[in-house]
């Protein structure tokens, strides 16, 4: 059995998008933080989209609610402030409603997972749903444009550097994603005219992007999050990675 203590070695800062209100769910991610002795973390914290006057454009806005475009611009001013405030060549960028449970069930090291990551990558998305959960992939792959989830991810400086580049402007945020090639399945892939909703804009259009779920989004730990339950996919989603993850190898 590893320890907990090694599992995390090495892991890198850990920065936190939150809602100023979300309270709540802050108490509960430090909980999960503490009981894994991580401590080099930071949250991000912004109030609501509608409250900030920013300008806004790009071909597909108007097909983006706002609801949608609070998380989108939170992961944007997220890696901006890192990558100018900050020296580390990668961190990991999560959401406040992360689910780090799954750490018990590793029987492998970070080091061990980051050593095996292939050379190119820019962005590792680490918490992975599909709509159909039979379709969820427990490897290493590149990524695909029905991966879902922006609950945590890793992300190189010069990845995210690129994206406050695309996405930043003084006066608010461009939302065109360019239009790129989105791979489908592993086999096909396409030039796609994407809409910018957060999984688009994080990760797709900038560098080299692969997925692994080694982690999950929480599931009724907080008054926020337990109405997202309903939801078909994700409770399915989150019993595989359960099942699959003490089977992982790196």
């Amino acid at each position: 059995m590893i320890q907990r203590t090694s599992k995390l070695k090495n892991l890198p800062p850990i920065y936190i998008v939150s809602l100023e209100e979300s309270t709540d769910r802050r108490i509960n991610l430090i909980k999960q933080l503490k009981r894994h002795n991580i401590k080099d973390y930071y949250f991000c914290m912004y109030k609501r989209f509608a409250e900030y006057d920013w300008k806004i454009t790009g071909l597909h806005v108007d097909h983006v609610s706002v609801g949608d475009r609070g998380p989108v611009t939170s992961h944007i001013l997220t890696n901006k402030y890192w990558t100018e405030s900050t020296e580390h060549d990668y961190v990991l960028v999560a959401e406040d409603d992360v689910d780090l449970s799954t750490i018990e069930l590793w029987n492998f090291e970070w080091n061990d997972f980051f050593n095996s990551l292939p050379e190119d990558w820019g962005c590792i998305q680490l918490s992975v749903m599909r709509e159909n959960p039979e379709d969820l992939d427990f490897r290493v792959k590149q990524r695909l444009m029905g991966d879902l989830g922006c609950q945590i991810y890793l992300i190189k400086r010069h990845y995210a550097e690129r994206m406050a580049q695309l996405y930043y402007r003084p006066d608010g945020f461009n939302f065109e994603i360019p239009t790129c090639i989105v791979h489908i399945t592993e086999e096909e892939k396409d030039w796609i005219d994407l809409y910018p909703i957060a999984e688009n804009l994080v990760f797709e259009g900038i560098g080299k992007t692969y997925s692994i779920p080694l982690f999950s989004e929480d599931l009724g730990n907080t008054d926020t999050t337990k109405d997202i339950c309903v939801e078909g996919f994700r409770v399915p989603c989150r019993k595989k990675l359960i099942e699959k993850i003490p089977d992982y190898l790196f």
